[in-house]
């Protein structure tokens, strides 16, 4: 469950309670400053977020690297990323590439931006352009070495 009440100290307190009551597995709740976050695992919470704080990484992130477009965090370092991919890659196979063995990063699916609802699963032969947007598995440090590299 996952309690996002706004300011409402409160009623975030009364639904944590409810739900720790009825047994509920997994309980995050949204604070609001670290005094009530500590409430919060005081009473029972599993996870407590700070929304601010949270959107102040994804808008850092999307400003340092602008071609990746999304990101999700998988934990233990993984991250799915969508990836518009740099102009050396343009115009050469995937298995030209070689991203698993040379970068570290695994191409999961594809898209074209003209057609952004139908999945393409990678396979060697597909050819990378301006076009395309991948959807990339690697760790945080690896997928950034590949939006550094410009050659």
């Amino acid at each position: 469950a996952i309690i996002c009440m706004g300011n409402s100290f409160e009623g975030s307190i009364l639904a944590l309670t409810n739900l720790l009551e009825l047994k509920v597995p997994c309980i995050a709740v949204r604070a609001a400053t670290k005094q009530k976050a500590q409430i919060f695992k005081s009473v029972g919470a599993h996870q407590v977020f700070f929304v601010e704080e949270e959107m102040g990484k994804v808008l850092a992130h999307s400003f340092s690297r602008p071609a990746i477009l999304h990101t999700m965090d998988l934990g233990y370092d993984l991250k799915l990323v969508e990836w518009s991919p740099a102009r050396w890659t343009w115009g050469k196979a995937l298995g030209q590439l070689q991203l698993p063995q040379k970068h570290r990063v695994q191409i999961v699916a594809i898209r074209r931006k003209n057609n952004p609802r139908s999945i393409i699963f990678p396979s060697s032969d597909i050819v990378l352009d301006e076009n395309t947007l991948t959807l990339l598995m690697g760790t945080d440090r690896d997928l950034q070495r590949l939006q550094e590299r410009e050659d």
